[in-house]
C-alpha cells in the first residue's frame, strides 16, 4: 500500500481530518538530516523547502520558485503543486481558511510547526490542531530504515 494510503488510514482511525508535514526539524532549520526528511519521505519531494498538507482525499505541497521544476519531475499524481508566489497561488494558511471548514482537526507536530503558524491557524480559523506527541511521519520514517512493515 503506498505511503500516502497508510497515513491516511491512520488519520482516520485517530478522527484527524489532515495533518501539515514542514520540512524542517525542531530547530526550524532548512537543511536536515535524512532522519528528519519527513516531508520528503511522504511525499518523494527532496528540495530543501516545501510544506505539504495531506488530507483524505488529495494532498498539496507548497513550495517556492527554486523548486517549481524539481517538485514537478518528484511529485507523483496524488499531489498538487502549490507554487508559492505565484499569481492566484494561496499560501498554506490562507488556502486552509479558503477551504477547511471551521471545526475540522488539522494534525501538526507541535516540535516541528512555528508557533506564530499554529496560533494562526487554531484563532483565525477555529481549527482544532491535533498535536502529534511523537510524530508520525517521524514514526514512519524510523520503520522505514528499521526495515519493517511501514505503519502497521
Amino acid at each position: 500500500m503506498a505511503k500516502l494510503a497508510k497515513l491516511r488510514g491512520k488519520l482516520q482511525e485517530l478522527g484527524v481530518d489532515g495533518v501539515i508535514v514542514g520540512s524542517g526539524d525542531a530547530h526550524q532549520s532548512e537543511y536536515v538530516t535524512e532522519i528528519d526528511m519527513r516531508r520528503a519521505f511522504i511525499s518523494d519531494f527532496t528540495g530543501s523547502s516545501g510544506t505539504a498538507l495531506i488530507l483524505q482525499n488529495e494532498a498539496y505541497l507548497w513550495t517556492d520558485g527554486r523548486y517549481f521544476l524539481q517538485a514537478t519531475t518528484q511529485l507523483s499524481s496524488e499531489w498538487t503543486l502549490m507554487k508559492s508566489g505565484e499569481p492566484g497561488v494561496l499560501e498554506l494558511n490562507d488556502w486552509i481558511i479558503a477551504n477547511i471548514p471551521s471545526g475540522r482537526t488539522i494534525g501538526v507536530d507541535p516540535f516541528l510547526i512555528a508557533a506564530s503558524q499554529a496560533k494562526a491557524l487554531g484563532m483565525l480559523h477555529h481549527l482544532l490542531l491535533y498535536s502529534f506527541i511523537s510524530s508520525l511521519i517521524c514514526f514512519i520514517i524510523q520503520r522505514k530504515y528499521w526495515n519493517q512493515e511501514i505503519l502497521h
